[in-house]
């Protein structure tokens, strides 16, 4: 059971990713889970031939995300109670925190869950893994983590990894040839925006007010810093929607480029369906996060991040479907270790469409891609 505590949607994911991929490598019924759901009281009842990972975030000044406020408030009650140290005998666990070194309290949530876990009498598998967010090093972190928890598992839990591990899809996609045109997602963050019923009520994350840029002007530049004022219209919506507190930001809603989105076409082999709708289906009990029906195009365009640098557990997926063998071989040295990703692809800033095709690489570049 991989369990996640987050604010703002890191740690699900990294949740899901491991489940799937402990699922993938090793044949573990796994499933990734909102601590909230789970009864906090039968944490003493955890099975002894199961064990639990945790994901947890850290936010604000050492605040725990709000999903594992009764997670945590329980763990003090059973510190607090006679023979404390030995409710969670039981349990085998292992931990991975999400923080920021530039604020004082870092990865507290994590620390303070992993030192409640042990004075309970809980077992650590691997050391506690922390991923440090004013660095953008949580993902190597993660990974890094990761295999050690994957190489105990091998070892200490003489668990057998599959020879190639299996791909598990998170989503199904269906073509609705009879879809509305009206009703298809052209790069509308919400059904509010889509049907034109956005109501006047206060603007929130999921009721966003689309506002357009009326002036922009050069400020100064700097050595790592380039400064622009910006200037952006609220007219013709109600001044009282929107009313500003502490804490509250600008979201960017951007558009890749169509130079990457032909790009990743081309390496899908989906040029000749950008205007077939399709309905897009989470297969893991919840909402999909690309809303639908929409295109292929248009998911690539407003919808997915294609233009940072790909992931290792990115591309690691990617050789699995690579058209070679020389090909497949290139792609698992890439993701290797931390080194040669960094200097194969971070380095060169690859999008994940270039990697098959950047001439350094020397991976097979036919069509098939």
């Amino acid at each position: 059971m991989v369990f996640w505590g987050t604010q703002s949607g890191t740690a699900k994911v990294l949740a899901k990713s491991l489940a799937r991929e402990a699922t993938a490598r090793y044949n573990i019924k796994s499933m990734a889970a909102d601590l909230d759901d789970y009864d906090h009281s039968h944490l003493a009842d955890f099975p002894r031939s199961k064990f639990a990972v945790f994901i947890l975030a850290t936010y604000g000044e050492g605040d725990p995300p709000d999903n594992t406020l009764d997670f945590c408030s329980v763990l003090g009650q059973f510190r607090c109670q006679e023979q404390g140290e030995k409710l969670l005998e039981k349990m085998r666990y292992a931990a991975f925190g999400l923080g920021n070194k530039n604020y004082a309290e870092y990865n507290k949530i994590v620390d303070i869950v992993d030192e409640s876990f042990q004075l309970l009498g809980a077992t650590q598998l691997v050391p506690v893994g922390k991923g440090d967010e004013s660095t953008s090093s949580t993902e190597q972190s993660f990974t890094e983590w990761k295999s050690t928890l994957f190489k105990f598992l091998e070892k200490d839990l003489n668990i057998t990894p599959n020879e190639t591990p299996k791909y598990i899809p998170s989503v199904s996609i269906n073509v609705l040839p009879n879809a509305r045109p009206t009703l298809v997602y052209r790069g509308e963050p919400n059904k509010k925006h889509l049907t034109g019923h956005l109501t006047t009520a206060a603007v929130t994350q999921d009721n966003p007010y689309k506002s357009p840029i009326v002036a922009s002007r050069h400020l100064f530049d700097s050595k790592d810093r380039h400064c622009v004022h910006m200037e952006f219209s609220i007219d013709g919506f109600p001044s009282q929607a929107l009313k500003y507190e502490t804490g509250d930001h600008l979201a960017v809603w951007p558009s890749n480029p169509s130079v990457e989105v032909e790009r990743v076409a081309r390496v899908l082999g989906i040029e000749q369906v950008e205007k077939e709708v399709i309905e897009i289906a989470s297969l893991e009990g919840e909402q999909s996060p690309i809303p639908s029906p929409t295109t292929r195009h248009v998911a690539l365009r407003y919808y997915l991040e294609i233009c940072g640098s790909p992931t290792r557990d990115t591309l690691s997926l990617l050789a699995q479907f690579a058209p070679d063998e020389k090909s497949s071989k290139e792609l698992t040295r890439l993701v290797s270790s931390h080194e040669a990703f960094k200097s194969g692809v971070t380095e060169k800033f690859l999008t994940l469409a270039q990697v098959p095709h950047h001439p350094s690489l020397t991976l097979h570049t036919s069509n098939t891609w």
